[in-house]
C-alpha cells in the first residue's frame, strides 16, 4: 500500500508499530518537502510455536505436503 501526506507521517508508523510489531515494512519514496510517500507491506510471519508437537510441526510445515 502507498500513502501520500502533505507532513512525514512517521507517528502513524509508531503506531502501526505498537498495534502490530514487525507485522510491516516502511519504506520512504519520498521525503517532502511539500509530499511524502511511503509504501508500506505486511510482513507474514511463520507463528512462534511453543511446546510444539508432530502434528504441529505438520500443520505449520514451510513445505506442501499432499497425502493421498
Amino acid at each position: 500500500m502507498e500513502i501520500i501526506h502533505d507532513h512525514d507521517p512517521y507517528a502513524m508508523k509508531e503506531q502501526l508499530s505498537q498495534i502490530m510489531p514487525g507485522m510491516f515494512e516502511w519504506s520512504y519514496i519520498e521525503k517532502g518537502p511539500y509530499d511524502w510517500r511511503v509504501d508500506i507491506k505486511k510482513v507474514f510471519k511463520k507463528p512462534q510455536i511453543q511446546n510444539s508437537s508432530h502434528m504441529d510441526n505438520l500443520f505449520y510445515s514451510d513445505k506442501y505436503t499432499s497425502i493421498h
